[in-house]
């Protein structure tokens, strides 16, 4: 499948016919502009004939399905992961502001919270759903650059957690939640834990000398939650024994559900986003899961982020293609030093050993070994890469001398899906 835009690069319908894709990038009528997926330029004028395609989006909390297709064929289908880095990065960046501030006296700025036009079309959001939300338009611009899209179709999940933990609750009982008529989720856990450590069973009530203490099972720093499921009572022995690693507690991990609260978080972003941007050139519709599963069963179709993307654009009658399936990724592109905690004494935070380029080579590069495609994940400087791929759990090491760079690394990474699943 190549993909092929006009002069002006307007997206055309793709094509299977790679002996006249070669005829003309030999005599001169085309040049190639993206190698994954391939995509060329005709440099010549043509027909801009194009037929309905629908594009339909699986939204999703850690990952996007995506797929094109017409009445008779699939032209694209791809699952995007999305970072989960962002977070956990702030949280760093923040904490060296603060001690920047505290060792120059006398510095002051202006605060600039409100000075950024490109805000203004966000909801108040956190800054990781935030980019979650930006993640699914820019996925979608991709597909939009590329093929001559006529509809976007989008599964929108609206998720009631309450009736998830619980699925006989209704009426008053959402206004009554676990911690209704108490302080807060310290004296909760404490009574809910009968007034004792859960280790090692020591009380106040019998010894006046222990004091009790709240600790979160899945740490904050982990992603982690302050809810009643997530914390225990624990003694202060116990508690710092653990910390040090000289005792393990056998605690089980609580459920999570901040995906279906992420999805409830950026659902009318989306929304916003995609009407905005696409409403006033292509219908842009709006689905919900259920509408999904309804489809996937009645076609014997297998669950995956690609499938129900299928689903969602609604040919069932269009043929499946194998050579039209890919596998991306949005990685970090700024790797600032501020990001980075690497000190040497006397608090001075030290420059980076190896520096933006080694050998001629970038993290996230895509290379070529032996006829086969990767990303570099690790650089040594004696020489010796580790190489990744995107579509199955792949890692080798490999001397850069046997390495050819075939593309510098982007925000999004795309490759060919060879461990596809229908």
């Amino acid at each position: 499948m190549v993909y092929v835009l006009t002069r002006e690069g307007e997206p055309l319908m793709p094509t299977e016919r790679s002996g006249w894709v070669a005829y003309a990038m030999k005599h001169g009528e085309a040049k190639v502009v993206r190698r994954e997926p391939f995509t060329i330029m005709l440099l010549r004028d043509s027909t801009k004939y194009r037929q309905a395609v629908t594009l339909g989006v699986d939204a999703g909390s850690k990952h996007i399905g995506l797929c094109a297709s017409t009445e008779r064929k699939e032209l694209y289908s791809s699952q995007v992961e999305m970072r989960d880095d962002v977070s956990k990065l702030l949280t760093a960046r923040r904490e060296f502001r603060r001690s920047r501030r505290g060792r120059k006296k006398n510095w002051y700025r202006k605060e600039r919270v409100n000075n950024r036009a490109n805000r203004r079309l966000y909801i108040k959001l956190p800054p990781s759903i935030m980019h979650k939300a930006d993640a699914h338009f820019r996925a979608v611009q991709f597909v939009y650059h590329i093929l001559p899209i006529s509809k976007i179709r989008v599964e929108l999940g609206k998720f009631d957690i309450r009736r998830i933990k619980d699925p006989n609750i209704e009426g008053e009982q959402y206004q009554q939640g676990v911690l209704a008529g108490w302080e807060n989720l310290k004296a909760y856990a404490k009574w809910r834990d009968g007034g004792k450590c859960r280790v090692c069973g020591k009380s106040p009530r019998t010894d006046s000398s222990v004091r009790l203490e709240v600790h979160h099972i899945v740490r904050r720093a982990n992603g982690g939650t302050d809810t009643p499921e997530n914390v225990v009572t624990l003694c202060r022995e116990c508690h710092e024994a653990h910390h040090k690693g000289e005792r393990k507690l056998k605690l089980k991990r609580p459920p999570m559900h901040k995906g279906e609260a992420h999805m409830n978080a950026m659902r009318k972003q989306i929304q916003a986003i995609f009407t905005i941007v696409y409403g006033c050139e292509i219908p842009v519709q709006f689905t919900y899961g259920y509408e999904t599963a309804i489809a996937r069963r009645e076609h014997g179709i297998v669950k995956s982020h690609k499938n129900d993307a299928y689903c969602i654009a609604g040919n069932f009658g269009a043929e499946r293609n194998k050579s039209a399936i890919y596998a991306q990724k949005f990685v970090r592109v700024h790797n600032r030093m501020l990001h980075k905690a690497r000190t040497i004494k006397g608090g001075i935070r030290r420059q980076e050993q190896l520096g933006k380029e080694v050998f001629g080579f970038r993290k996230n590069d895509k290379v070529r070994k032996n006829g086969n495609f990767y990303f570099i994940r690790g650089r040594r400087a004696r020489g010796i890469f580790r190489l990744y791929c995107l579509s199955h759990d792949t890692e080798i090491e490999c001397s850069v001398k046997k390495l050819i760079l075939v593309s510098r690394s982007t925000s999004l990474l795309t490759e060919k899906d060879v461990d596809y699943d229908r």
